[in-house]
């Protein structure tokens, strides 16, 4: 699994990535909603919580019609907050946050998700891994620091990238900083595909 860091790194670069250029657009560019959007992209993970507290199963949690239950409960809220493009903007947002907590789980390449569980028992994994695995949340596990340096390394440049409609990345002093970010991109991501892997 990833981390909640990188799951976070994601709703944001989701809300900027899609965020609306005109300088009407106030809602989903608001702090409020950018929270909403980190809620829900960790929100399958409670089920770390859950098997603790009630001895659900944390696969549970990462069900596809388990991860779209918040963004459809929060449907009535962005119909009513927002409006016009606005809305549409944030709808995809919402389920798009929500849906890549699977893909970046899947991205680590260690577990079987029964997505489509109950309607069918088909397992999903991939046969690599892109992302490092979440270690037990220990401060003392030394694994921990190196898998969030690797993850970081992977996610803080698509962080950067998705802010390309508002920065104009090969022009002037951006350059150093765009090739800085595709050789982290790219160094991480072979890093974290030569990990082992149970």
């Amino acid at each position: 699994m990833s981390s909640s860091i990188g799951h976070s790194l994601i709703a944001i670069s989701i809300q900027r990535a899609t965020e609306p250029t005109d300088t009407k657009a106030k809602w989903v560019t608001s702090f409020w909603w950018t929270l909403c959007l980190v809620i829900v992209a960790n929100f399958p993970d409670v089920g770390r919580v859950l098997e603790h507290v009630g001895g659900i199963r944390p696969e549970i949690t990462h069900l596809l019609a388990f991860v779209l239950v918040l963004p459809t409960l929060l449907l009535p809220l962005v119909c009513w907050a927002a409006e016009g493009r606005e809305r549409m903007v944030a709808v995809v947002q919402l389920f798009a946050t929500s849906i890549s907590h699977i893909a970046a789980d899947l991205l680590v390449g260690v577990k079987n998700y029964q997505l489509f569980w109950p309607f069918s028992d088909c397992s999903v994994r991939l046969p690599f891994g892109f992302l490092p695995s979440s270690p037990g949340v220990s401060l003392f596990n030394p694994y921990l620091y190196r898998n969030l340096v690797i993850e970081l390394a992977i996610l803080l440049p698509l962080f950067y990238f998705s802010g390309w409609r508002k920065v104009q990345l090969w022009q002037g002093s951006r350059k150093c900083l765009t090739i800085a970010a595709l050789s982290s991109f790219i160094a991480g991501a072979c890093v974290a595909y030569h990990l082992d892997r149970p």
